[in-house]
Parts: C-alpha cells; structure tokens; sequence
C-alpha cells in the first residue's frame, strides 16, 4: 500500500511540474559562438572565432579556436583568456601574416573553485607599445551558480 501510495505521489508530482514548465531532468546547455573582431580608424586588424563548450560550473572548452590577421601591416595578433577575472591563460598568437588563419583547435579550461566566465581578449600586437590594439568579449558559465 505505501509504495502503491508513493509512486502516485511521484507521478503526480511529475505531471504538475510538466504542466508548470518545469524540468524533470538537467537540461542540456548550447554551446557559445564567439566572433570578435578588433577594430581602428575604420581598419579590420584581428578576428577571432570559435565555440565555447560549458560542461559545467567548473569547466569549459573552446572548441576549435580560429585566429585571423586582418591588418596585413607586419605585426602579429593574439588572443587570451581571463578566467573570472582571477587569472588568465597564455597568450596564443599568430604571426603568419596577412589574411592567414591559425586554429588552436580544443583549448580545455577547468578550475577548482569555479568559473563564473570567460573574458576572450583579442589583439594586436603595437610594436613598441604596451597598449595594443584589443577588444574583448565576456560570456558566463550558465551552469555557475547565482
């Protein structure tokens, strides 16, 4: 009799939160697209894209990074990573030259106490200078709690 009673229980509870909306289950997440593309005086000098994959509110991927350099004018570009604004991943650059794209293919990310986001950072490089040329992109982690 109480099992009897306490599958019921269950089946209505599930049959009200399906009416509700609500999940009976985790919900899978999309990956991100980023496309970011530095720009000055009119002037395309960087772009990067690729996917973030989020697996969880630990860790992520990006997959198959891509780094293009636009300028043509000599000087390498690069992107970076800041995690949370904690700390940041090493720089990855392409110094092929014009028009010429780099994949960095699967760049895995993790941290033990939590990523709340990642900030891509991507730049060129401005020869005798410690003010490039840079933009950024921020995107959360949707499985961070709060």
């Amino acid at each position: 009799m109480r099992k009897a009673l306490g599958r019921s229980l269950v089946a209505a509870s599930m049959t009200i939160g399906l009416a509700l909306g609500m999940s009976t289950s985790a919900e899978a997440v999309e990956d991100d697209y980023y496309n970011i593309s530095v720009n000055k005086g009119g002037a395309r000098l960087a772009r990067a894209d690729g996917t973030i994959s989020w697996i969880d509110a630990k860790r992520f991927a990006i997959l198959s990074a891509r780094l293009t350099d636009t300028a043509c004018d000599g000087r390498p570009v690069y992107f970076f990573l800041d995690i949370s604004g904690q700390w940041t991943g090493p720089k990855r650059t392409n110094s092929q030259g014009c028009g010429k794209t780099v994949n960095f293919g699967r760049i895995p990310t993790s941290d033990d106490s939590g990523i709340r986001y990642v900030d891509i950072w991507v730049c060129r490089d401005v020869e005798n200078s410690r003010n490039d040329d840079c933009t950024h992109q921020v995107h959360r982690n949707p499985y961070f709690p709060g």
